[in-house]
């Protein structure tokens, strides 16, 4: 196995375990995830997934990885760190409604194909399965991302 593969597969499994511990932190932690309002699990799990990325993870990933910053450390204005940080805590409000709603997505798939109660949860949040569904829904983003600048480089 090449060295870029293994260091995609050590950025999954760090983003995977860190968002996994997170939602084990706010969900099973605290009330807001007994679903009691699903509106402010999204909300905290957002700020905390966007906190946790700019303050924990990304710097994580650019000291082992070179991930991410694409200017010296110090070089950058507060108006260019203030935009950076905005958007990684807008990014994760919007993992955290993708991640809900594949959850609800599987949930209600269960009420219509196997029968099962509509009251009842087939599939519970829990922190295996939030981490994974992040670490797929980034992948997919940094895609994304990426297919956008090859597009822009090429004109």
């Amino acid at each position: 196995m090449n060295k870029k593969r293994k260091e995609q597969i050590a950025v999954f499994l760090i983003r995977w375990w860190s968002i996994g511990a997170i939602y084990f932190l706010i969900g099973w932690g605290t009330p807001l995830g007994r679903y009691n309002s699903l509106i402010d699990l999204i909300f905290f799990l957002g700020i905390a997934i966007g906190l946790a990325s700019t303050f924990f993870i990304n710097p994580t990933l650019h000291m082992l990885y070179g991930i991410g910053w694409h200017r010296p450390y110090g070089s950058s204005t507060f108006a260019q760190r203030f935009v950076c940080r905005a958007k990684d805590i807008t990014l994760g409000f919007i993992s955290a409604i993708f991640i809900m709603a594949i959850y609800q997505g599987i949930n209600s798939a269960a009420v219509a194909f196997f029968g099962y109660p509509s009251d009842e949860v087939f599939l519970p949040g829990e922190p295996i399965l939030f981490g994974l569904f992040y670490a797929l829904i980034m992948q997919l983003i940094l895609l994304i991302i990426s297919l956008f600048k090859k597009k822009d480089a090429g004109n």
